[in-house]
């Protein structure tokens, strides 16, 4: 049976973490690698789950624009990319701007 990433406790998180590092340094393609990266970042959003994260103007990894934090629902960030474009990313790829 498949169990959520909401489900793992922190070490098993951390450890999952550790294990999809590996994988995208050994990917083949940019697909996997980029699949494995996504996976990376929801993982990671559930260790950050309990910590603040203010409205207002972030970086995202892996991308140029920038993206405005309006709300948050569970771990992910809703808001706007910087051409007004309504969307969604998880918690662990904001960075402070």
């Amino acid at each position: 049976m498949i169990r959520r990433y909401s489900e793992w406790p922190p070490e098993q998180l951390t450890e999952e973490l550790e294990r999809l590092q590996r994988e995208m340094a050994d990917a083949q393609t940019p697909v996997e690698t980029e699949v494995l990266r996504q996976k990376y970042y929801m993982a990671k959003a559930y260790l950050l789950k309990d910590r603040p994260f203010p409205k207002g103007l972030y970086r995202v990894e892996g991308r140029e624009e920038t993206f405005t934090l309006e709300r948050l629902n569970g771990i992910m960030a809703w808001g706007k990319w910087e051409n007004g474009e309504e969307g969604a990313v998880p918690i662990s790829a904001l960075v402070s701007k």
